[in-house]
């Protein structure tokens, strides 16, 4: 049944099989590279607030 739903999706696109592969292989390249770079950004971003976190005990946090 998914395979004739699949067909029919295919056709109605004017899209192969092979053309439909290599879309979703892009894809998922894509979301891969996305995802590395999500998480690069958020180390700089936790490296950047610690670096920015304020002492608790300081001198100023008691005024």
């Amino acid at each position: 049944m998914a395979t004739k739903d699949a067909k029919a999706a295919r056709s109605q696109l004017g899209r192969s099989r092979q053309d439909v592969l290599k879309i979703t292989s892009a894809h998922v390249a894509e979301q891969r590279q996305l995802k590395g770079k999500v998480r690069e950004l958020e180390k700089r971003l936790k490296a950047l607030s610690k670096k920015n976190e304020p002492n608790r005990g300081g001198a100023k946090a008691k005024r």
